[in-house]
């Protein structure tokens, strides 16, 4: 349905969809004037949006009948952390288009009004938690039939500057609203400390399930007996509905029980006997997580026999991006209903009559792959890759959105990292707001290079500048070079590390697009290193590992490679990247093979194919050790004929590259979606930079011990860096400074 047209054409055609409603398609009809209804409550600046909206929503309450029979609204909301009156202007908008819809309740994701995760930001802005609840009070005063399930971060103090008795200060909690009041509260028992959570920090897991009165709102000392037994349940125009809050769900142990929390939250809700589990979240979307969830939300309906109806959120926050995707699972464990993955969307549902419908996941799928304990590792992903675009475009355009930028640029190399990154670009951010420069260096930048990344450009429709770096280099190198042989008489130390020449390269093309940047204000540096670079450390601190906003830090090299042939394959993005730029081997550009005019690729400057590294970062991320990689198969064995000792050497260079490079460059990646099933995030790897690792490549030696543990001679057993250059030499490896 097109908005725009006149309001007479809008209702005509309206008109002759609700004249096609059956009982039988019911909740389709509802589903399809729900999806016109998203446009104006995403656009208010529609011609006539009021009286079309107005229409509309009269149409739908038609079709949806009278309240209590147990319809509920699905409110996938994107949010804004921190943007309270914002994010408090959406939600009174889904609000009010709920209560004229005629439905029982609206339910919104996890923290809809502060934004999630909030981080510390409640410990140094204390008072947009007050602000917070003068908003909810306000939205409160305006419900009217509808009921609201509306979540809040509540003080367990009672009021500003104070502090609870005991833990800490705030609780997640759920509000329902309804009849100008605040019904009652449902707080969280399940609090995440692992991966990117660490809801531990500011937060007090609840000591009991269920919904309390509004007399225990910010109150930690209200009714302790009360408190430490179950609430009651939220019964709504004649539905009894029990609330959980995201993790309390995964708490029930739907996949085979769960050893972190001391108490199943779900049990003691299911206890209270609710017709319908209703469970708010904003959970973060990973690869093959869809499967997992899906499969944990069906079993937890079919254990507790009871209809289950998930609500999350969609939209990118930093690092994390949430999927959307709410859902309805009936007493059977059935999926009956689900929204649209990657979108807002105000969808009608009946849980009790298990009637919705079923918007297809990223890729047409109507289910997801099932789950498999073993998953064997997959280079490409195929499957995974609609998702992963979707999550890096959303992830993409809500960090420029959200943070006011209005310009991007990015470096177009020629390569796949950067066609890939500006490919996204264009789709998130619109074609008139991306630049890409190219920017090559005299003697070693190839004319294919130039080639594919004009060819690129022009694919997608955006300038593309040229900045050569040569004159730079060259005036760069005319201050250093004596100044190295000066401090080189200084140290006593040779001045000999030839890859100072290439960093340089690296570092003066992020000083012309940070210029960019600085210069025309409000424009975002998008990064272009993908994860199989940063784990190793394959990149320049200040130079390319430089950006605002690394897009692709969690897709590997060769999912990378598989997802800009499933971009060419799309209607809307068809042919955009250059056959070339996927076919050619990956090189950094940086220096040229000795006597030759060809550069290095990146597998010859690594001694190991990607295929190989890839596959160890996948086994590394789910614990696997040197020693055990060394004794298991790997695909580039049967794909590339590798032998046994070519694949140790291969993996013994990989584990060098990442505990010398590879940790300390983890810190310098700008923040970028997490996308991946594992990632290197400091909440899932805790590594110290300063890690004297005997050998991180292999075990000790008993001679090696025994020398270190001579009290005459302690000093003939070799040092840490001693042992590292001795294992290089042997691996045929030069030192590499980190810093690097």
């Amino acid at each position: 349905m097109d908005p725009h047209v006149s309001l007479a054409a809008f209702k005509r055609a309206i008109a002759e969809k609700v004249q096609s409603w059956t009982p039988a398609n019911q909740y389709t009809v509802l589903a399809e004037l729900t999806q016109t209804l998203d446009l104006f409550l995403q656009n208010s600046e529609i011609h006539g949006a009021g009286a079309k909206k107005q229409f509309l929503l009269q149409q739908i309450q038609k079709i949806a009948g009278p309240r209590g029979q147990g319809n509920l609204a699905i409110a996938q909301m994107n949010f804004t952390v921190g943007d309270l009156l914002g994010n408090a202007r959406k939600v009174m908008t889904y609000m009010d288009a709920a209560e004229k819809a005629g439905v029982d309740t609206v339910v919104f994701p996890e923290q809809p009004l502060t934004g999630w995760p909030l981080g510390d930001l409640v410990a140094f802005y204390p008072q947009l938690v007050e602000d917070q609840m003068k908003v909810l009070h306000a939205l409160a005063a305006k419900t009217q039939k509808t009921r609201v399930m509306l979540g809040f971060v509540e003080p367990r103090y009672p009021g500003p500057g104070e502090e609870p008795a005991q833990g800490r200060r705030f609780f997640n909690s759920v509000a329902i609203l309804g009849n100008g009041q605040i019904e009652g509260i449902v707080r969280k028992s399940a609090l995440p400390t692992y991966g990117e959570f660490y809801e531990g920090r500011q937060l007090e897991p609840s000591p009991s399930v269920g919904m309390h009165p509004p007399e225990s709102l910010r109150d930690a000392t209200w009714g302790q007996a009360e408190m430490s037994r179950a609430g009651e349940l939220s019964e709504i125009h004649g539905t009894r509905y029990a609330v959980s809050i995201c993790e309390d769900i995964w708490a029930d142990g739907g996949l085979g029980g769960s050893a972190l929390y001391k108490r199943n939250p779900i049990e003691a809700l299911m206890s209270l006997k609710p017709q319908v589990l209703v469970n708010v979240s904003a959970s973060p979307s990973r690869a093959h997580k869809e499967a997992q969830k899906h499969a944990m939300l069906g079993k937890t309906a079919a254990k507790w026999q009871v209809p289950l109806v998930y609500v999350n959120a969609v939209g990118g926050n930093d690092e994390l991006v949430y999927d959307g995707a709410s859902r309805v699972y009936d007493a059977q464990g059935q999926l009956v209903a689900r929204a649209k993955a990657f979108e807002e969307q105000f969808l009608i549902v009946n849980p009790n009559r298990g009637e919705g419908v079923l918007f297809p996941l990223p890729g047409g799928r109507a289910l997801p792959t099932a789950v498999s304990k073993s998953r064997r590792f997959d280079a490409e992903e195929k499957a995974d890759l609609p998702r992963t675009y979707l999550g890096a475009r959303l992830a993409l355009q809500d960090y420029w959105r959200k943070n006011g930028y209005s310009k991007a640029v990015l470096g177009i190399s020629g390569g796949i990292d950067s066609a890939v990154a500006a490919a996204l670009a264009v789709d998130a951010l619109g074609v008139k707001n991306v630049l890409g420069v190219f920017m090559p260096s005299e003697g070693i930048t190839q004319d294919e290079s130039r080639r594919d990344a004009e060819g690129l450009c022009r694919n997608l429709g955006i300038p593309l500048m040229t900045m050569p770096i040569g004159g730079v280099l060259d005036a760069v190198q005319q201050v250093l070079n004596p100044a190295f042989e000066q401090i080189s008489k200084t140290w006593g130390l040779p001045a000999c590390n030839p890859q100072t020449h290439q960093n340089n390269q690296s570092r003066i093309r992020s000083l012309f697009l940070r210029a960019i940047t600085n210069q025309f204000g409000k424009v975002l540096m998008i990064g272009t290193s993908d994860k199989s670079e940063s784990v190793i450390g394959n990149g320049t601190v200040a130079g390319d590992m430089s950006s605002d906003y690394a897009v692709l830090k969690d897709i590997t090299k060769l999912k990378l490679n598989a997802l800009a042939r499933w971009i060419n394959r799309q209607p809307e993005t068809k042919g955009w990247i250059p056959r070339n730029i996927i076919t050619k081997p990956p090189t950094a550009e940086l220096d040229l093979k000795a006597g030759t005019e060809a550069v290095l690729s990146d597998d010859e400057r690594y001694g190991s194919t990607f295929l190989l590294r890839d596959e160890a970062t996948h086994k590394l991320l789910r614990g696997t050790s040197l020693a055990q990689m060394l004794e298991q198969n790997f695909e580039a064995q049967q794909a590339e004929g590798l032998s046994e000792e070519e694949k140790a050497l291969g993996l013994e260079r990989f584990f060098y590259h990442l505990a010398k490079n590879g940790i300390f460059k983890w810190g310098h990646l700008a923040k970028g979606p997490i996308l991946d099933e594992k990632g290197m995030t400091p909440g899932e790897l805790q590594i110290p930079i300063v890690a004297g690792w005997n050998v991180p490549w292999g075990g000790l030696g008993e001679q090696e011990i025994q020398q270190a543990l001579n009290v005459e001679n302690p000093f003939s057993s070799p040092t840490f860096p001693e042992r590292v250059t001795q294992r290089l030499q042997a691996l045929g490896i030069l030192p590499v400074d980190p810093h690097q």
